[in-house]
């Protein structure tokens, strides 16, 4: 009352007292009700709306109280923004009324369905199903979904009836739909046709060549099931190098043409002639005779061998000479040595020799008891061999002198004599074998042993003699 005036609560500003004028400064407005209630001002009183409480006025700033406190939304509604009012969200239709009286809400939303081809998301919202095109969209005023949802064509390659599309069998790739851009990602690729096989892809077919059997296409790897069997060559024909198809070998001439109407071949594949100076070995290649060198190649271009053989070098101290087939060489006279083929050179030497020798074998020519054998005796049992005269000799005592006849190796093998009497009781001498270097010229002292002498009417007879 006056002298003290002031605005009331729920009004702003302030008044003060002019006493130049001698009247009061200031006006007193009226504060709006805050969000979530009802009324003309705070001042005159304001109402919680969609909640429970009060407000009540101040006489400072923000000039009122406010203790409303939101009631739950019922099911499919959510607050308004800004606003503790709850309403019907997007995909839910209905009105939603508040009653002051008892603090809560009447009415109901109810789901609205989604149009055809299209999915609910998180938010009960419509978007198009995978591999659907098209935009859904929610009106409020009408509270229903607009828009339609379209099939989106298969991508390349691909199969299947939209919006089920998949890659194609006997093709490689995934397909998967993006709602994001509303396409296909991914890529369809063909697989060539397996070897042994003809056709432009799997996926459009493939034809087996040289062989009986289909390709069937799968839709894991390698995305094809194989069952060709190949069929056996003609003669004179082989699988070519990775492949089933038969073509004629090296060393035969020909043409061959498979025929998938009889799953068989047609053509023949003829054996060619070796060039001169050579024959076939046991495959169907040439290859130069014995004793003639060259290199024999067979074009498959031409179907034939290029090469010439001519006769290979004999080693040192040795000469050429016809054989049977081809050419061999033989050690000069008064060389001796083993000389053989082995394409395309020989192996082997021809060494100085006093006379041509292989092996023999020296023994006691017929002698027993303690007396060795005579001159005579030997050259009878060893008769005809190359060393008899200038290059053998026996002493008185019977030990036998044998002249090396070329520088080299030799296996010597050696036996002791057996005991004298019945065989079946006699003693056996111990043998022995050894390889060692001899140079030819060299004279050998040879003593051979011999079996003991049988005494009559004694089991024990004498022992054999030894053998040096």
């Amino acid at each position: 009352e006056p002298p003290n005036c002031a605005c009331p609560p729920g009004q702003s500003n302030t008044l003060s007292w002019s006493s130049s004028t001698q009247a009061w400064v200031g006006t007193c407005r009226d504060v709006a009700c805050p969000v979530n209630t009802t009324g003309t001002s705070v001042a005159a009183g304001c109402t919680c709306v969609g909640s429970v409480g009060v407000v009540v006025p101040l006489t400072i700033p923000p000039y009122y109280n406010r203790t409303c406190k939101g009631v739950p939304c019922p099911s499919g509604a959510a607050p308004l923004s800004k606003s503790s009012m709850c309403a019907c969200v997007a995909g839910y239709s209905g009105t939603l009324t508040w009653s002051s009286t008892d603090n809560s809400y009447s009415g109901e939303c109810t789901l609205v369905p989604c149009p055809d081809n299209a999915i609910r998301n998180s938010t009960s919202r419509c978007v198009c199903s995978a591999g659907m095109l098209g935009l859904i969209s929610w009106s409020n005023t009408t509270q229903t979904f607009n828009g339609i949802c379209s099939p989106a064509p298969c991508p390349a390659g691909a199969s299947g009836v939209p919006p089920n599309c998949a890659c194609s069998l006997g093709q490689n790739g995934t397909l998967s739909w993006s709602s994001a851009q509303q396409t296909w990602q991914g890529t369809c690729r063909d697989i060539p046709c397996p070897a042994n096989t003809t056709g432009a892809n799997v996926a459009t077919g493939c034809t087996c060549v040289g062989s009986v059997g289909v390709v069937l296409p799968l839709a894991t790897a390698p995305f094809y099931n194989r069952t060709c069997q190949a069929v056996p060559c003609p003669s004179g024909a082989a699988p070519v190098s990775k492949s089933s198809m038969c073509a004629c070998v090296d060393g035969y001439n020909g043409t061959l043409t498979w025929s998938p109407t009889d799953n068989s071949y047609s053509g023949v594949c003829t054996l060619v002639q070796c060039p001169a100076n050579s024959s076939r070995t046991g495959t169907s290649s040439c290859a130069c005779d014995a004793g003639l060198g060259g290199t024999l190649t067979w074009t498959n271009a031409t179907q034939q061998y290029i090469g010439v053989c001519r006769p290979a070098a004999c080693p040192a101290n040795s000469v050429l000479v016809l054989a049977t087939v081809g050419v061999r060489c033989v050690c000069n006279a008064g060389y001796s040595g083993n000389l053989t083929w082995t394409r395309p050179s020989w192996t082997g030497s021809c060494t100085y020799a006093l006379y041509l020798f292989t092996s023999f074998t020296f023994t006691s020519c017929g002698a027993t008891g303690s007396s060795g054998p005579t001159l005579s005796m030997c050259e009878q049992v060893y008769a005809g061999a190359p060393f008899l005269g200038l290059y053998y000799d026996v002493t008185g005592s019977g030990l036998q002198q044998w002249t090396v006849p070329r520088t080299g190796l030799y296996n010597i093998t050696m036996a002791g004599a057996s005991g004298g009497g019945d065989l079946s009781l006699a003693g056996r001498g111990v043998a022995m074998a050894a390889t060692v270097n001899l140079t030819y010229g060299r004279i050998l002292q040879i003593l051979v042993g011999q079996p003991g002498t049988a005494v009559v009417d004694d089991p024990m007879s004498g022992g054999g003699g030894g053998g040096t």
